[in-house]
């Protein structure tokens, strides 16, 4: 049960890593977190099954956290992607209700 966790933790912890790129400090922690659960979970001797559930609930409860933050901060920097581009186009655009008038 350890060895399937930890597999997935690290697997999981390496794709978001690959897919969403985080930049902020608190989606490199995350991921950092989610790789080392993972990490321990794999070098974590059996134990009784209550010790592996409440492991399990953790792992997932760091993985659901991870997602969330990096899905986040992927939205925001499309947004504020949007919003520069936005602001640069409307910039080079003369605007409508002016009068050219030659001196």
């Amino acid at each position: 049960m350890n060895v399937f966790t930890g597999m997935t933790m690290l697997i999981f912890a390496a794709v978001m890593y690959l897919k969403y790129r985080p930049r902020s400090e608190n989606g490199l922690i995350l991921c950092a977190m989610s790789g080392m659960m993972g990490f321990m979970a794999l070098l974590a001797g059996a134990g009784s099954w209550k010790f592996q559930l409440i492991q399990s609930v953790l792992q997932l409860t760091v993985a659901f956290c991870c997602f969330v933050q990096l899905r986040r901060e992927k939205i925001l920097r499309r947004r504020r992607a949007a919003v520069r581009n936005l602001r640069v186009h409307r910039s080079g655009e003369q605007p409508q209700n002016k009068v050219k008038t030659c001196a």
